[in-house]
């Protein structure tokens, strides 16, 4: 029961799988075991009590009391007790079976119950669709099976063969906990690191300062339009923050050129865009989630016209149309050092006339449709003020000075 309790508790690991990110429940491994050694009653006993508990606990660590804190438990236990209760009954019923078949089947039965109680749950908390929804779950359900099953196997023999021995598999699972914590802090940091980059390069020039937070602020808004799941958009919104890193190699009298760049300088700016993708695809993890092709495409043109690539049409990838759309909105509804903020309109007219040659027609239709709704207003307002004071002095390093009273 105290391995089941800790790893419910603190034995969720990330995985790097494919291009997502999936996590594994630790403590599905010992409770899968429990049904296969200890029978329907004594397993699903020790599942109730060790979710109870963990949901207790969580509640006391937070501050304030959640909404329905209370049914979220009974909702919380209900779950897991009719999926291992489905379980045990399999592996009883089952009896003629070797144990890793019926630890197979009951396996398969316990995965597939709670995912799919997690997931209607979530599409009538939130109003997502099941499609949405199982789009983004079916790796994870894949690799808690391939991960839960085996290590439920693996404790249920052992504990068979030298009961005594059982608890040393808790070696093995602390250390895997240990090393995937330690390899998140890693990617953290590295991502973090990059972001930190990319804002020193938008501060060389006072004008841009935050045009990275901006753009990825407005591709999210565009990718949750387009009714990608949470995961894409956060992975776009996440190579937004670092679509311009590549400035880090471009020339200060260039960069911050108050006029018009002549032919030679705007091919060593358009540079950029390729030192973006090289300097993030350094990292493995950036490769995998397909950030370096993402934010250096940023500059791709649907007609085929754009840099680094000369890409085309469904050749860009997605990511990479939206942020294209996103950039241009920032661009030019913020002031510039050789000229002024445009106006709103005039820029979605600008982008709405670009559909179908500089950006992806299905982006820009997305894009439409939230500056319609109002999405980007708020945000449009505080870089229009910001524009504001920026034409009397002001700087992002140089705060407005704070109100002194009359002496």
């Amino acid at each position: 029961m105290a391995i089941g309790f800790f790893l419910e508790w603190r034995g969720v690991l990330p995985i790097q799988f494919a291009a997502r990110r999936v996590c594994i429940t630790l403590s599905d491994s010992v409770f899968l075991a429990a049904i296969f050694l200890f029978g329907f009653g004594r397993a699903c006993l020790l599942v109730l009590v060790v979710v109870v508990f963990h949901r207790l606990l969580m509640d006391l660590q937070v501050s304030t009391r959640p909404p329905l804190g209370g049914l979220t438990i009974v909702f919380t236990a209900s779950q897991a007790y009719c999926a291992y209760a489905l379980g045990a009954i399999i592996v009883d019923y089952l009896l003629f079976l070797p144990l890793f078949f019926r630890a197979t089947v009951a396996g398969l039965v316990v995965v597939n119950v709670n995912f799919w109680f997690m997931t209607v749950s979530l599409s009538l908390d939130h109003g997502i669709s099941l499609r949405t929804l199982w789009r983004h779950w079916q790796e994870p359900l894949f690799v808690n099976t391939a991960m839960l099953i085996p290590l439920g196997i693996l404790l249920a023999l052992l504990y068979r063969q030298a009961p005594l021995a059982a608890p040393l598999l808790a070696v093995p699972l602390l250390f895997m906990y240990f090393s995937f914590k330690g390899y998140e802090k890693s990617i953290e940091e590295s991502q973090a690191l990059f972001k930190d980059l990319a804002r020193t390069v938008d501060e060389r020039d006072e004008y841009t300062s935050q045009h990275s937070h901006h753009v990825a602020t407005y591709a999210a808004i565009i990718a949750r339009e387009m009714e990608l799941d949470e995961h894409e958009v956060k992975q776009i919104e996440q190579a937004g923050e670092m679509h311009d890193v590549g400035k880090v190699g471009i020339r200060d009298d260039v960069l911050l050129k108050p006029g018009r760049l002549v032919p030679e300088e705007f091919e060593h700016i358009k540079e950029h865009a390729r030192i973006t993708g090289e300097i993030l695809g350094k990292l493995s993890v950036h490769r995998q989630q397909k950030l370096d092709v993402v934010a250096g495409g940023h500059h791709e043109r649907w007609d085929g016209a754009g840099y680094p690539s000369g890409l085309k049409g469904e050749e860009i990838p997605l990511g990479s149309r939206i942020l294209a759309v996103a950039d241009v909105f920032d661009a030019m509804t913020c002031r510039r050092a050789y000229r002024g903020s445009i106006a709103e309109g005039k820029v979605v007219q600008t982008i709405e006339d670009g559909a179908g040659t500089q950006f992806d027609p299905r982006v820009v239709n997305a894009f439409l449709n939230a500056h319609e709704s109002g999405a980007f207003t708020q945000y449009v307002a505080c870089n229009r003020l910001w524009s504001i004071f920026q034409s009397f002095g002001y700087s992002y390093e140089e705060p407005l000075p704070a109100r002194r009273d009359p002496v």
